[in-house]
């Protein structure tokens, strides 16, 4: 008897997807959203985008966004791939607030600088996760308690951005290179101008 694992049905999906079988396709993935938590969403999200799966990438963010908090606070975020953090961060919808997300994005950079042998200092921690990735969170929309707290007390931001960041939030005119827009608090996730539907909600 085959024992069903997260690995072993991804495989399957794999070949299903190669050798073009929509039916097994389907199954994959309706096995795959069943068994989904936080503990396997990352890995199940890094292989989605590996296996060139944008149904399944769907499937996860929409799991990603309803569990947010869980997810973000898990052993094994820190194991999601550059590829699918920056998924994630794309999302125009999300569970927790802008100033969680950025300190979780920090928590997987400290987890890849550690990995790699090189200091934990905030201009690692940017460098680790790029300038493509750092430019999607959304320091604009943080509450001004939360980025003095989070964000302006280190050096992860430079003078500059720091001031217009504090400017962009108290005159709440965005200053700065990054998105001021708050993150929506529902069932939907719109990642490069697709939106995912999960819910009886319509785009207006």
């Amino acid at each position: 008897m085959v024992d069903l694992t997260n690995n072993t049905v991804m495989h399957i999906l794999y070949a299903a997807k190669k050798y073009d079988v929509p039916d097994l396709q389907s199954k994959c993935r309706s096995f795959l959203s069943k068994i989904m938590s936080t503990k396997n969403i990352s890995i199940t999200l890094n292989q989605a985008i590996d296996f060139d799966d944008s149904i399944l990438q769907t499937m996860c963010l929409d799991f990603i966004v309803k569990q947010s908090d869980g997810v973000l606070k898990s052993d094994s975020f820190v194991e999601m791939s550059r590829s699918a953090l920056k998924a994630v961060l794309m999302c125009d919808t999300f569970g927790v607030s802008e100033d969680q997300l950025f300190l979780a994005c920090k928590r997987w950079a400290q987890h890849a600088c550690e990995s790699a042998g090189r200091e934990v200092t905030d201009e690692n921690l940017r460098q680790t996760l790029g300038e493509d990735l750092v430019n999607l969170i959304r320091f604009p929309a943080m509450p001004m308690k939360e980025f003095s707290e989070y964000v302006a007390t280190g050096t992860f931001l430079s003078q500059t951005e720091t001031l217009n960041e504090f400017r962009s939030i108290a005159e709440r005119i965005n200053m700065t290179s990054f998105n001021n827009r708050d993150r929506i608090t529902s069932n939907i996730c719109i990642t490069s101008g697709t939106s995912f539907f999960s819910g009886p909600f319509s785009k207006t």
